[in-house]
Parts: structure tokens; sequence; C-alpha cells
């Protein structure tokens, strides 16, 4: 950011109240990615303090995400500039989160509070003031998934592919590996994927898997490999269960 360029005073402008002219050059706002979503679909949420004039600031009060999962974004990322209004700001990022909404309701999410001790010009006369700011409360709606449609428990949601991997051939009675590899963007829960029942001529003997994420791209990426150790009883052709794998693409519905 150029300090130079943002530190520059505003003048406040004839006949303008000294509140007005404060809350014009010193706000905070809250973005999301989207005020309808579908239970469990992920939400990026972000926190800005946008300043025109110098001011010193700290968070004093941070929101709150009762009813949801949270995955943390914040990173100490510098700051940025953006005009709005023809005014230049530099725009600090105070909390980024995705957030996964565990029920389908009406959310109201919590604001932040900031306090800034800012230095303006009155008139030509450089005076200080205390200010708190508060940003708005979105409303976040939350449908439920949809009725009659095949949903896993706990659900999976988002955009995911599967592939799976065997040998071609396995010695009797010696242990292998079945793999399968989930990729995707959303939300992933531990989700067991083993049948009822393997068929005769199966030894199995345990499921593991292990995750990849990059939770700061939204929806967070996941990539996540299940090992199935299994081994052949007999010789002959080995026939292996189908195995479910169920979500809700939030691209398709």
């Amino acid at each position: 950011v150029d300090a130079a360029a943002w530190k520059k005073l505003p003048q406040q402008k004839k006949g303008q109240s000294l509140d007005a002219y404060i809350n014009e050059n010193c706000f905070a706002t809250v973005e999301v990615s989207s005020n309808k979503v579908f239970q469990y679909q992920p939400i990026l949420v972000t926190y800005k303090l946008y300043r025109a004039i110098k001011a010193q600031s700290k968070v004093v009060a941070f929101p709150q995400f009762d009813g949801f999962t949270v995955i943390e974004n914040t990173t100490d990322e510098p700051a940025t500039t953006e005009t709005k209004n023809n005014r230049l700001y530099r725009v600090d990022i105070i909390r980024k989160v995705q957030l996964i909404p565990l029920e389908a309701k009406t959310y109201t999410l919590d604001n932040a509070t900031v306090e800034n001790n800012i230095e303006f010009n009155n008139n030509g006369s450089l005076q200080q003031v205390q200010l708190l700011t508060r940003t708005n409360k979105p409303i976040i709606e939350v449908q439920h998934l949809p009725q009659g449609v095949p949903i896993s428990s706990p659900p999976i949601v988002g955009t995911f592919r599967v592939t799976s991997f065997l040998p071609d051939t396995v010695e009797k009675g010696k242990a292998f590996e079945w793999i399968l590899t989930v990729k995707g963007n959303g939300y992933l829960p531990a989700y067991d994927i083993a049948p009822t029942a393997w068929p005769k001529g199966v030894t199995y003997y345990e499921i593991t898997y292990d995750d990849s994420i990059q939770q700061l791209q939204f929806p967070q990426y996941v990539e996540r490999t299940y090992r199935i150790t299994l081994a052949a009883s007999d010789t002959g052709i080995l026939s292996l269960p189908t195995l479910q794998w169920v979500y809700f693409n939030t691209t398709t519905k």
C-alpha cells in the first residue's frame, strides 16, 4: 500500500457534521459469498476495515459463529487499497472464515467492533477522536437439502469426483490394498465407506484414510485417499462389492 496516498487527510465538507465526516472516512463492513445456501454448503465471510484518514485501529469484539463449523482463512496478508465514491481507502482484513451451516434456518451473523483513534483535518486544525465502528450483520438463509435425494450421513456437500485403483492380480492369502481417492471442493466429513458385508473369499482387515486439505481455497479443496486392506482366501476371480459414495452436488443440485 502506498502510505503517502492513503494518509492524505480528506477535508471536512462545509456544513458536514463531525460524525458524518468520520463515518465516511473510517468504517467496517462484512461481505458474504452468498446469502442463500443449502445446509452444509460453505460460505465465505470476510470482515474488512476501510480507512481514508489516519487511524490507529484494533478489533475489540470478534464475531462468534454459533451453529457453524468454522474454517479459519484469516492470514497476515498485507493491506490493499480500494476506491469507493472516488475516494481511496486502505483496506485491512479483520477476519476471513469459511462457515459450514449445520442447521436449515435463518442466521444473523455477528458483527465485529473496531476501536479507532483518528486524526482528522477539521477546517485546517488537526484533531483527534476515538470512534467505535461496527460491521453490518448479514442475514444468511440456509435451506434444507432436497427431499427425496439420496444423502449420506453425515451429508457430503460440494463438487467431488472419485477414482478407484486395484492391482490386476493378487496372491492368495497375501494382503493387498484397494485404493479410492476422493477429490473436490466443499464439505467432506468423516464417512464410512465400508459395505455391510464382504463376499465369500474376501478377508477384510481395515480401512484407513488420510486427507490433504487446501483450506485457504474457497470452497476448501480436499483430497482424501481411502486404503482398504483385503486378502483373497482362494484362487480364481475375486469379486468385490460395490461401494456407495453419495454426496449433494451444489452445482447441479
